[in-house]
């Protein structure tokens, strides 16, 4: 299943939460696709960022910047990921993210 706003109705919607760099970082840094991926797109759920009203598909795919999230789903189903979004490149940017908090390896030389 994927998920979009026909669907279904999200129960929870926080909008207007917090600085839209925070909700920025978190897609940015892949931390979104990994918490999507292996947490919650396996239990029928996706953790979703909540957009002005009026911004388009393409306005999103261009980097527009969230207002909130919300929690899509209903558990009944795995999510699949949409391949608009680029698996592999969510991956390489988390993957990425992690190297940043990770010890070098040739500082001990």
């Amino acid at each position: 299943m994927t998920i979009d706003d026909t669907q279904y109705e999200p129960r929870l919607v926080m909008r207007d939460v917090g600085d839209a760099r925070e909700w920025v970082t978190l897609r940015d840094t892949g931390l979104l696709w990994a918490i999507n991926r292996y947490l919650l797109h396996p239990r029928g759920f996706a953790f979703a960022l909540t957009y002005p009203d009026g911004t388009t598909p393409d306005d999103v795919l261009a980097g527009a910047e969230p207002d909130g999230w919300t929690l899509r789903g209903d558990g009944t189903s795995p999510v699949v990921y949409d391949p608009r979004l680029g698996e592999a490149e969510s991956f390489e940017r988390f993957e990425a993210f992690l190297d940043t908090h990770r010890p070098d390896p040739h500082e001990d030389e």
